[in-house]
């Protein structure tokens, strides 16, 4: 029988207790994803940053050093100097690349690796990120392409991205306007690769109206709205701050002086694992008019934030 190694045991150790406690406490652990935009030829490219083409796989010179995953780009496969010279537009051409992140992703992160064949520089959604030589067709050249230079970027959002990039080609010696070079001897080209981490809300199951079915609402702003949050054995329904529920943006109805939560803990699907049944305050039902489904969000008392969807049918007021 093999041994296992000290730190291959450690290791088991650590994520057994994990594994353990996410258990023990029914809680989901939090949704952490990763995304990667890498150079390639969904990237496109510009003269006037205005109308785009896609960018080509270009040729690639031995001494150019390569980034995992991304592929070395520009606007042709060979470079014809000259014409890098005479007709690049100041500050470069322009390389654009778009992505989205999901509407309700936070803790937003990401890491750029970057060079080009002569120089660049990069902006994230309108700012700027970082540069590498002067974007200018005379240089000097100071071998900048040799490295990749790493940014952490704090620009990232929700939603649509734009990582817009100008890049340039350098003449080999100014001092010889008209000794332009050849596709190998003084190539363009530009790669990057984008890492991005993220957070999404828990994704809980909910059910509208526990029992009925369809989940018929009546569309006469009276009267409560019950859902059930349903646990199980990874979502302990006890660690949900009640106060922070909503069913798209309508509260939980309170009562009382005391402004009492309507809100009690129940089984309601005789799974065995208690749910957390809420009483949502039908204030303004016209944010649900028209709609097929609606969105139950939340916090946890720990502030990791959750949501679910289930289906409803309006009703029409009498």
């Amino acid at each position: 029988m093999r041994r296992m190694g000290g730190w291959k045991l450690s290791l088991l150790l650590v994520l057994t207790l994990l594994f353990t406690l996410a258990a023990g406490t029914g809680l989901s652990l939090a949704a952490t994803e990763t995304m990667s935009i890498v150079s390639d030829t969904n990237t496109q490219w510009s003269a006037d940053n205005v109308n785009y083409a896609n960018a080509v796989a270009c040729w690639v010179h031995p001494s150019w050093p390569q980034i995992p995953g991304a592929t070395w780009i520009w606007r042709t496969q060979n470079t014809n100097p000259e014409e890098e010279y005479t007709a690049v537009p100041d500050g470069g051409w322009y390389f654009k690349r778009e992505f989205s992140l999901p509407a309700d992703a936070y803790n937003i992160s990401g890491t750029l690796k970057i060079t080009a064949d002569n120089a660049y520089a990069v902006s994230l959604n309108g700012s700027s990120v970082g540069s590498d030589g002067p974007v200018d067709k005379n240089g000097p050249d100071a071998l900048q392409w040799s490295t990749v230079e790493e940014y952490t970027l704090s620009g990232l959002k929700p939603g649509n991205n734009v990582l817009l990039i100008r890049a340039i080609n350098f003449i080999p010696n100014p001092a010889e306007p008209t000794n332009y070079g050849t596709f190998d001897s003084n190539p363009a080209g530009l790669i990057f690769r984008l890492d991005v981490t993220y957070d999404v809300p828990l994704h809980v199951c909910i059910d509208i109206k526990p029992g009925s079915c369809p989940n018929s609402i009546n569309a006469n702003e009276r009267g409560a709205i019950p859902v059930a949050i349903l646990g199980s054995d990874t979502f302990d329904v006890s660690q949900i701050d009640v106060a922070s529920v909503a069913l798209e943006g309508l509260k939980i109805k309170v009562v009382g002086k005391a402004n009492k939560l309507l809100a009690h803990f129940e089984d309601v699907n005789g799974d065995g694992y208690m749910d957390l049944v809420v009483q949502i305050a039908d204030t303004d039902s016209s944010v649900l008019t028209g709609s097929t489904t609606a969105t139950l969000t939340g916090k946890l008392l720990d502030g990791t934030p959750f949501k679910g969807t289930d289906s409803i049918n309006i009703v029409p007021a009498a």
